[in-house]
């Protein structure tokens, strides 16, 4: 396992840790961070103490794949010089010259806040957010900012310095020299210095702001009014952030963020009244309590080498997703045999590989995503899909009927629309098997409606439905208005657009459990019945043709783009859109990880190249490329 060592250096201590590739943290020290020898000296002292924990764990320094360094104030990373930092090093000085020096190595110097920003995005809270801002509050206020994927540095290397922004003129004297800064008022030290100005008795002689935050607890009112005033200002610098770049979600770390009641909880609703109208009303606020503690800067800074930098900036994963059984009066045991769906009842007709719907939408498998469905991931996490919809467009579905299913047809747009639904339904089907044999119900023989009335009302139902002979690997696209029906004998992978809206029109008299008749939606399917006869099927395209991995595009227009990949051995791949994936036949692996028949992930937007493996195929559906 690969390791970096991080060193974080603090206004009054230094913690130095040898951290694992999954972000753990194999060992660490923790010392003063004691200047006042110089600069060299204080070098010479973290190079020992580096040593000496390397030497405990029986490690060498070249065995480190990396060496990143968090320092309190701004610095060029690439340079290593240590720009502004009143507190501890002054101003311009080349400090990272001073450790490479020491250390024989590169090393990468970054300020501290954006280190626990980046700690975050890797390993901590952050993992779930491509843009966010990481708020450390503390001795004093600091701010990373990840913005796709990356941190955000700017050209002056000073990105994120929302403490010391003027939320005040001519207000309290900062350290940094301007006046009316928002750590005067908001830091730990501000909220002390407030409260030995304001009731310096109330703290007998403790001047620390965690007493200031117990007298509150107390219900004292003057630390209860103090406490909601340096909040309050806090969420004025920060709707401030959320106007210039338009990130809505909010990381809080450092001493502060324990204090979850008083400080993150009323954040949100304080930011969006200091907010721009067109994002403050749609409440879309997220303030979460960062995970990785203390310890965010010593990880972020251990993975901050540029090198590294780009390695983790894009990096996204398959994400897997458990289906959603859906019983039907045509369903039986044999798609959870099939399938191998275990935990399925014995009345399943279909089962959801991917929705979106607010009913039912796929619970992720990844522990990086536990507790997220598909639904929130689209909202939550816009980058992993690039999409131009803006709810999840499709409903991806196994079907396997024991029985043949009800007639129906769904509607084009514009009779959606005039029901209040945002879109029609058009629909397509892949036979992963089809029975000898077989057959659909695709198209009517009525001429006109005044001919379809004739049909429906003499119950000629045999004679107006249209049927097609289908066979194994066939493909069927079912437009809008075209009369439809599944029938036994077949398996099929299923696409449809995922708008809630389809008219049943004939059900062969059926009856449930109860012997009531399914309800019927006659006038309407009427309405949107098309009278258009089939066309000729479009042909499949080959789009690559190997011994290891044939590709083959069935369709692409604006519904849906349909592909199946086979695999017959190693080789790679890519797209240009993000990838609905099935696996309807066989098991090998995607990218390293073992997949088999009926599981489903999602291949994120730009994920690049993607490596495949074993004997199996894979239905693949995205939006039009």
């Amino acid at each position: 396992m690969k390791r970096c060592i991080g060193i974080d250096i603090g206004g009054t201590k230094t913690n130095i840790g040898i951290v694992q590739e999954d972000g753990s943290v194999l060992a660490r020290k923790k010392l003063p961070s004691d200047t006042c020898g110089g600069i060299v000296a204080f070098v010479e002292t973290i190079y020992r103490e580096t040593m000496d924990l390397l030497h405990q764990n029986r490690l060498k320094l070249d065995e480190m794949e990396d060496i990143g360094i968090g320092i309190p104030g701004t610095v060029d990373s690439f340079t290593g010089m240590v720009e502004f930092s009143p507190n501890l090093f002054g101003t311009d000085i080349k400090v990272g010259t001073v450790f490479e020096k020491k250390f024989g190595r590169k090393i990468t110097l970054i300020q501290d806040s954006w280190a626990a920003a980046w700690g975050e995005r890797l390993f901590g809270a952050g993992k779930l957010y491509e843009n966010f801002f990481c708020v450390t509050l503390g001795t004093g206020i600091g701010c990373g900012i990840i913005y796709q994927g990356g941190i955000l540095k700017g050209t002056m290397q000073s990105a994120g310095e929302i403490g010391h922004t003027t939320i005040i003129r001519g207000g309290r004297k900062c350290s940094c020299g301007n006046y009316g800064c928002l750590e005067c008022y908001s830091s730990g030290t501000g909220i002390l210095k407030q409260a030995m100005e304001l009731f310096p008795e109330k703290l007998k002689g403790e001047e620390s702001s965690e007493r200031v935050f117990e007298l509150a607890d107390e219900g004292d009112k003057d630390a209860i009014d103090l406490i909601e005033d340096a909040v309050d200002k806090l969420a004025f610098g920060l709707a401030m952030m959320v106007n210039l770049l338009a990130i809505d979600t909010f990381l809080i770390s450092g001493g502060l963020c324990v204090h979850k009641k008083r400080i993150i909880d009323p954040l949100p609703s304080l930011i969006e009244k200091y907010g721009y109208d067109s994002w403050a009303r749609k409440k879309k606020i997220k303030v979460v309590q960062a995970e990785l503690g203390s310890d965010a800067p010593m990880i972020g800074a251990a993975f901050i080498n540029a090198e590294n930098d780009r390695k983790f900036k894009n990096k996204k994963e398959l994400i897997f997703f458990s289906p959603i059984p859906r019983d039907a009066i045509w369903g039986g045991a044999l798609l959870k045999e099939y399938f191998h769906y275990d935990n399925y009842g014995n009345q399943v007709g279909q089962s959801w590989s991917f929705s979106g719907q607010k009913s039912a939408s796929n619970a992720a498998v990844n522990e990086e995503y536990k507790g997220l469905t598909l639904r929130m991931l689209w909202e939550q996490r816009p980058e992993l899909f690039n999409s131009s919809f803006s709810e999840f467009p499709f409903i991806i579905s196994l079907v396997l009927p024991v029985d043949d299913l009800s007639i129906q047809v769904h509607p084009d747009a514009e009779y959606a629309r005039k029901k209040g639904f945002p879109s029609g339904k058009n629909e397509a089907w892949y036979f992963i098997e089809a029975e000898e044999g077989s057959s659909i119900v695709y198209g009517h023989k009525a001429e006109n409606e005044k001919d379809l009335r004739k049909y429906i009302n003499e119950k000629k139902w045999d004679s107006l439905i249209e049927q097609r002979a289908v066979h194994t690997k066939d493909f069927v696209y079912i437009p809008a208005g075209t009369l439809h029906a599944l029938k036994k004998g077949s398996i099929v992978y299923e696409v449809q657009q995922a708008a809630d809206i389809t008219y049943r029109f004939y059900d062969y008299d059926r009856r449930d459990k109860e012997g009531k008749a399914r309800e019927l939606h006659l006038e309407e399917a009427i309405a949107c019945l098309s009278y258009q006869k089939a066309g000729e099927d479009k042909p499949p395209v080959i789009l690559k043709e190997e011994k290891e991995c044939r590709i083959i595009r069935y369709h692409n227009d604006e519904s849906f783009c349909i592909t199946q990949i086979e695999v017959h051995g190693k080789s790679d791949t890519s797209f240009a859109k993000y990838q609905l994936a099935t696996v309807i036949r066989g098991k090998g692996t995607v990218e390293g990880k073992a997949v088999s028949i009926g599981e489903s992930f999602l291949i994120p937007a730009d994920y690049g190249k993607v490596i495949l493996d074993g004997d199996m195929d894979i239905m693949l559906t995205s939006e039009k490329v």
